[in-house]
Order: C-alpha cells, then structure tokens, then sequence
C-alpha cells in the first residue's frame, strides 16, 4: 500500500511543482517589462526576416500569362541557349512542322517584353528559326531570327496590346523523321513590364 501511494503522489507533486514553476513567468509577461521584451522578440524576429528577403522585381514572367486562342501552350522551366541556363523560360519544340504560334492574353497591362531568343543547344545544327511578335490586328511587333548557338537580347514594345501574338517558324533544317524530334526555341528569363514601371 505504501509503495501504491509513493508511485501516485511522484507524479502529483511533479504536477504542483511545475504549476508553480510558471506563475512567475506568467506575471513577468503579463508586467510592463514582459510585454516590452515580448515587443522586442517580435521586432528582432521581424528585422531578420526583412534581411533574408531578396529584392521585389515588378516584372511578370511570360511563363505565368495564360494562352488564349488557336495557340497551343508553351512548355515552361529551364532552357540552356547557347552554353548558359536560363531558369524561368518558356520554349516549345518545332518538331516535323514548320512551327507553331503562341498567343499571350496580356490584358493591355504590360508596356515591354525581355527575352533572349535562341535554340536550345540541344537543338538540330543546321536549323534557322525566325521568331515574329505581332500585336493587336496583326501589328508587326518584331522579328528575330535565331540559330544553333546564336542567342539574341530582345525587347519588344507590348504597351496597349490586348494579346501577344509570337509566331515561330522554321526557315532551314529539319527534323529526325522517326522520332518527331526537331530544334526547340526558347525565349529564356522572358518577362513582362507592367504597364506604369
């Protein structure tokens, strides 16, 4: 019986000495110097999140303005265009075809579109593409033309346009027949200005 009692009070008394353990800490806090150091915990913990958060850009990637239309979505991630990663990139490959057409809804909300224009370096070597930007009723917005291991800087005007139109095709080369597989271009980092930037 006296052993059945030691085990039942051990864990009682630990019960009373904890609940007295914390009434000190709780009128610390509920006191003006615990509420200041709680204040100051907060800000500490609010200035290093300041710290680690990398600088904001107002530019939109293109890989996040949906299609509209008779185009066919672009893939999106990371391309290599002559030697060099781009991460944030939309591309699409040119296959048997002559190529193909993207159609941007850009709301009439971006003034500018930066890209570098290439082929992926995987790419078939003797393939040119010609890469067309057009705006709102057919406006010619641009042309570049790219190649294996040729990558151009490219900015296209895009301020008052309710779409984007980009119109990819094949000016040379060709394809490997039995597996479909012909050059992929890519616009690497694309991305938008908002229109008041």
């Amino acid at each position: 019986m006296k052993k059945l009692i030691r085990i039942l009070a051990g864990p009682g008394l630990l019960l009373v000495l904890l609940a007295g353990c914390g009434t000190p800490q709780q009128q610390e806090v509920s006191s003006a110097g615990g509420a200041a150091g709680a204040t100051k915990v907060a800000a500490v913990a609010q200035d290093s999140a300041t710290t680690t958060t990398a600088k904001k850009d107002d530019t939109v990637p293109l890989s996040q303005i949906p299609t509209v239309g008779e185009s066919s979505p672009p893939m999106s991630g990371a391309i290599k265009l002559d030697t060099v990663v781009y991460d944030d990139s939309v591309f699409q490959n040119v296959g048997c075809g002559s190529g193909f057409t993207w159609v941007f809804d850009l709301n009439r909300a971006y003034t500018k579109l930066s890209a570098v224009i290439g082929l992926d370096d995987n790419s078939l070597s003797n393939d040119q593409v010609t890469v067309t930007f057009k705006g709102d009723n057919d406006a010619n917005l641009g042309t570049v033309q790219t190649a294996l291991g040729t990558v151009k800087p490219t900015e296209v005007v895009t301020a008052g346009n309710l779409r984007l139109r980009v119109e990819v095709t094949r000016s040379g080369g060709g394809c490997i027949a039995e597996t479909g597989y012909g050059s992929t271009l890519g616009l690497g980092n694309a991305v938008l200005t908002p229109a008041g930037k």
